[in-house]
């Protein structure tokens, strides 16, 4: 009966897990850039 407040929850359904995905990959990066794949491991990612 609320198209738009279930579409409002899918965008930020999404937008969470868009958020994620860009932490994971500034993460992967910065781990595989540094080579440090292993100091880097005990840091988790806060958002997810």
């Amino acid at each position: 009966m609320f198209p738009p407040k279930k579409k409002d929850h899918m965008y930020k359904t999404y937008s969470v897990i868009y958020k994620c995905v860009i932490t994971l990959g500034l993460f992967l990066y910065r781990a595989l850039s540094s080579l440090s794949f292993h100091d880097e491991l005990p840091l988790r990612i806060g958002p997810c």
